[in-house]
């Protein structure tokens, strides 16, 4: 049996992890703030369970009116990929400097995308030639963003209810809500 720990880190985010001791010291390096264990979950080092810790990590996320981080599950199936015989081949490759075809690069970009979102709630970039510079085509209004403001209501209009409803990311709410984006 493995024990999991969900924790927070607080003001930041909620997470999940079987490793506490090396994710205690990240967080602590990232945010010199420390980690608490809210609770721990004993069971199988399985998918099915690691469904169980995400789902559990993201409802305290919500509850807390943090982002939402990437699932546990979905986490664990990406390093288990990451550590076969051909992803560490892959991964030397890039380390001494060999390039990778065009079709790889595709590949490499798709799968760092994350999630795939509807249409209406793409945001449209327009690249440089120089590949660095992206300019985003706004999505929502201004007003949009006041009624954000006003909606939010931690633990009860979630940033996750909020980005539902409006068809954006649960960051987007997250900076809005911080007067990052949409100021005047």
């Amino acid at each position: 049996m493995t024990i999991f720990y969900i924790y927070e880190v607080l003001g930041e985010k909620n997470g999940a992890t079987k490793d506490w001791e090396a994710r205690y010291t990240y967080n602590f390096n990232k945010y010199l703030i420390e980690p608490v264990v809210i609770e721990t979950m004993e069971g199988p080092d399985t998918p099915e369970m690691w469904q169980i810790v995400g789902d559990r990590e993201w409802e305290l996320a919500d509850l807390n009116g943090y982002p939402r981080g990437r699932h546990y599950l979905s986490l664990r199936v990406f390093q288990l990929k990451q550590n076969t015989p051909e992803a560490r081949q892959k991964m030397s490759d890039v380390a001494i400097g060999r390039t990778h075809s065009e079709e790889s690069k595709l590949k490499i970009s798709i799968s760092n995308k994350g999630k795939v979102r509807s249409e209406e709630s793409k945001i449209k970039m327009s690249i440089t030639n120089k590949g660095t510079t992206r300019k985003a085509l706004r999505t929502l209004t201004f007003k949009q963003a006041e009624e954000i403001r006003f909606k939010y209501i931690p633990h009860k209009y979630s940033t996750y209810k909020l980005a539902k409803e409006y068809g954006v990311s649960q960051r987007n709410i997250f900076q809005i809500l911080n007067n990052l984006t949409y100021t005047k």
